[in-house]
């Protein structure tokens, strides 16, 4: 996968950049905006996303 080839400090989107660069991937956006969301990058982050469930 696109994901395996990336760096460990490369962000996600590099994957999707790759894929949709080198395997014509499609993606369209949708609205989330009625459910919980939360980026998690670190401990505390999982904290707060855990507490939203």
């Amino acid at each position: 996968s696109q994901l395996e080839k990336c760096d460990d400090n490369d962000y996600f989107e590099k994957g999707l950049e790759m894929a949709i660069e080198e395997n014509n991937l499609k993606i369209k956006a949708i609205d989330i905006s009625k459910f919980n969301c939360i980026e998690i990058d670190f401990k505390e982050d999982l904290k707060k996303a855990n507490k939203l469930v």
